[in-house]
């Protein structure tokens, strides 16, 4: 399903992050987390994002500024705010609607 798509998920609950992680590795995405608006930052610098997946526990700031620095890196990173029961579909919307 997920064709190796690569997907940061930006959350500030471990156990619902690990849920999420678990969810789209078994569904073929390539995915990592960050809990920190830092490591979010970090990740899209050092590794390859196709899409950012913001959890409902993301402050609005925190979204602006890691999306923002996310489309001078990459301007083709897609952006999700999903919780853990519509990640998946969100996801597959979002990337045929690009394609």
């Amino acid at each position: 399903m997920g064709s190796q798509k690569h997907i940061l998920v930006v959350g500030r609950h471990h156990s619902i992050m690990k849920r999420v992680l678990e969810t789209l590795v078994a569904h073929n995405y390539l995915a990592y987390g960050a809990i920190t608006d830092q490591k979010a930052l970090d990740m899209i610098h050092t590794a390859v994002v196709d899409a950012i997946v913001f959890g409902g526990g993301v402050e609005g700031s925190s979204v602006d500024v890691i999306s923002a620095e996310a489309i001078r890196i990459n301007s083709q990173t897609m952006f999700i705010l999903a919780n853990p029961q519509t990640v998946l579909t969100d996801l597959q919307r979002a990337f045929s609607q690009q394609g």
